[in-house]
C-alpha cells in the first residue's frame, strides 16, 4: 500500500469498526489496530490465572475447612455448597452492572481487584496463627480439636465471600469482553470468534487441571500457604498483563441490561395477545439486512419456537394519533423528520422527550391554577363542629330566648 493509499480517507473510513465498538473515550475504533488476537490474548491469559485461583480454593476447600477450621464434614461440605453457589449466582448482577451502568471494561477491573483483595484475605487467613486454631492433639483414647473462634471463622468467610463478589464481575464479563474484540460485519472477524471461544475453553481446562493436580498436591504435601499464595500472586501478574492491553481493546457502551429488555418483551406480548401474527416471519423486521448493518446492529432471525412472542415485534398504532402527526409534519418541514416510517432512523426519543416536557408545564400549569381553586369546609374541622353542637344546644336551652340563637322564631301556642 502506497503513502497516498494510506491517508486517503476512504481507505481510512473503511477501517473503522461496524459493530459499534468504542474506545474508552467512546471514539470510534480502527480495526486494523485494535481488537482481534492482539486483544483477546491478554483475556484469555487472565483466564487460566482466574481458573487456577478459583478451583484452587474450591477443589480442596472441605478439607481446608474440617482439618484446620475443626469443622464437621457435614457441615463444611453444606458451606462449600452456598458458597459455590453465590459464586455461579452472583454473575446475574455483575452482568447486570456491566449492561445498564459501567460497560464490561470497568466492571471486570473493579471485580478483578475484589477478587485479588479477597484472594489475598483468604492467604491471611491460613498463614497466620492468630487467624486459625491451634491444630488438634492426639490424646490417649481421641483426638482433641479446638473450636475456631468467631474472629478466625469470620475472618476466613468473609474472605471467601470477598473472592464470590469479585467472581460475579469477572465470570460474567470475560467471555463477552473478549467477543467484542470481533467484529461481526467482517468476515474474517466473525470466523476467528469462534476460534476465541475454542482458546477460551482451553484456559478454562487448563486452570482447571493444573490446580486440581499441581495445587492441590501444594496445599496437602507442602502448606496452605504457598498454595493460597501461589494462585493469588498468579492472579496478581494476570491483572497486569490485562492492564497491558488496554489500549488494543474495543469496547461496547452500556446499552441497558438484556433482562429489561426481556421483560419488555413479555409485557408488549401479553399486552398484545389479540393481535394477529403476520404469515410471512420478515415482516417482524424493520430493516433488511443491509440496513441493520449499515448502522452497526444485528438483526435477530425469526425461529418457530416461542411464537407468543412475535406479538411483541408486530406493529400498531401509537397512541395520541393527532399529536403524532403533528409533530411528524412540523419536524419534517424543518430537515429530518422526528418520526419517519424506519423507526430505527427516526428520533423517537425526541419525541418522547417533548412529550415528558409538555407532562411538566402541565403539571406546573396546575400548580399555578390550584392557588385560585375554592375548597370545601374541611372535613376535619366540620366533625369536630358536629362534636360540639349537643353541648351548644344544652347551653342555649338555658336561654331565655331558647333555640332562638340557632333556629327562627316559631309559634309554640300552638
Amino acid at each position: 500500500m502506497t503513502m497516498v493509499e494510506e491517508k486517503d480517507p476512504a481507505n481510512r473510513r473503511d477501517d473503522y469498526t461496524k459493530d459499534g465498538s468504542v474506545d474508552l473515550k467512546g471514539r470510534s475504533v480502527l480495526r486494523s489496530k485494535t481488537g482481534g488476537w492482539k486483544a483477546c490474548s491478554f483475556i484469555v491469559g487472565y483466564e487460566v490465572f482466574e481458573r487456577l485461583a478459583y478451583y484452587g480454593i474450591q477443589s480442596n476447600l472441605v478439607v481446608y475447612l474440617t482439618t484446620n477450621l475443626h469443622e464437621g464434614t457435614v457441615k463444611s461440605a453444606n458451606h462449600v455448597t452456598n458458597w459455590v453457589g453465590s459464586v455461579w449466582v452472583l454473575p446475574i448482577v455483575g452482568a447486570y452492572i456491566a449492561d445498564a451502568f459501567l460497560g464490561r471494561y470497568w466492571t471486570f477491573v473493579i471485580a478483578s481487584s475484589i477478587y485479588f483483595m479477597g484472594m489475598c484475605l483468604l492467604t491471611l487467613a491460613v498463614s497466620v496463627p492468630a487467624l486459625r486454631p491451634l491444630p488438634c492433639i492426639q490424646g490417649v483414647k481421641e483426638e482433641y480439636c479446638r473450636r475456631a473462634s468467631s474472629l478466625q471463622v469470620g475472618f476466613f468467610y468473609c474472605a471467601l465471600y470477598i473472592v464470590a463478589v469479585g467472581a460475579a464481575g469477572t465470570k460474567a464479563n470475560v467471555s463477552t469482553l473478549g467477543a467484542d474484540q470481533f467484529d461481526d460485519f467482517e468476515p474474517n472477524e466473525k470466523s476467528h470468534k469462534l476460534s476465541f471461544f475454542n482458546w477460551w475453553m482451553f484456559s478454562i481446562f487448563f486452570g482447571t487441571l493444573f490446580s486440581n493436580t499441581f495445587l492441590v498436591y501444594i496445599q496437602d504435601n507442602v502448606g496452605w500457604t504457598l498454595g493460597y499464595g501461589l494462585p493469588t500472586l498468579g492472579l496478581a501478574i494476570s491483572m497486569l498483563v490485562f492492564l497491558l492491553g488496554r489500549p488494543f481493546y474495543r469496547h461496547k457502551l452500556p446499552s441497558g441490561s438484556p433482562l429489561n429488555r426481556i421483560l419488555q418483551v413479555l409485557v408488549a406480548a401479553l399486552r398484545k395477545y389479540k393481535v394477529p401474527i403476520p404469515d410471512d416471519p420478515k415482516e417482524l423486521h424493520e430493516l433488511s439486512m443491509e440496513e441493520y448493518a449499515s448502522i452497526g446492529k444485528i438483526r435477530i432471525d425469526h425461529t418457530s419456537s416461542l411464537r407468543f412472542l412475535d406479538k411483541a415485534a408486530v406493529k400498531t398504532g401509537p397512541t395520541s394519533p393527532w399529536m403524532l402527526c403533528t409533530v411528524a409534519d412540523l419536524t419534517k418541514r424543518h430537515g429530518q423528520g422526528w418520526i419517519l416510517d424506519n423507526l430505527n432512523v427516526s428520533h423517537l426519543d425526541y419525541y418522547y422527550a417533548f412529550l415528558a416536557i409538555l407532562s411538566f408545564l402541565n403539571f406546573l400549569f396546575f400548580l399555578l391554577v390550584a392557588k385560585f381553586f375554592a375548597y370545601n369546609a374541611d372535613v376535619t374541622k366540620a366533625k369536630a363542629d358536629m362534636e360540639m353542637e349537643p353541648s351548644l344546644e344544652k347551653t342555649s336551652s338555658q336561654d331565655n330566648n331558647g333555640l332562638s340563637h340557632y333556629f327562627p322564631q316559631e309559634d309554640t301556642k300552638s
